[in-house]
């Protein structure tokens, strides 16, 4: 019984040790993103075709916004005016985007991120893998 109260003692230990969230890293945030799959909150995933729309941050000084924008085969971006805008907030070592807009508000934590993955979770805990999309190339 020690014996296994040890070992979920350490793998809980190891698993909250592997975040890779911190404050220099929030700026590989900023740029286009692509999300490749969905894991739901009982664990199953869903992995997501290419997706004609890609996520594009911009983000300093704890503030920031996201906007929806549909690559072209010219390599450009076909972009609109709506973006919602969040606020960057670190409690007990979560970093958390909180977003508000006229609509609504909601949270979305940010579970890892380096310079070509991004993992977020929703208040829902649905997690949301993205990666850098690839530069389209018509040769």
């Amino acid at each position: 019984m020690n014996r296994v109260i040890c070992i979920l003692a350490l793998s809980i230990l190891f698993i909250s040790c592997t975040t890779s969230v911190s404050e220099s890293s929030l700026k590989n945030l900023n740029g286009y993103w692509e999300v490749q799959k969905v894991v739901f909150p009982d664990g199953t995933e869903k992995i997501l075709p290419p997706s004609e729309t890609h996520d594009y941050y911009e983000y300093k000084d704890q503030k920031g916004f996201r906007k929806k924008v549909t690559p072209l085969v010219t390599g450009n971006y076909l972009v609109n005016d709506l973006k919602d805008e969040f606020v960057v907030v670190q409690k007990e070592g979560v970093f958390c985007m909180n977003y508000k807009t006229f609509l609504s508000k909601w949270s979305e934590q940010i579970k890892s991120i380096d310079t070509d993955q991004l993992v977020l979770e929703s208040e829902e805990h649905y997690q949301y893998y993205y990666k850098r999309p690839q530069a389209f190339s018509v040769k």
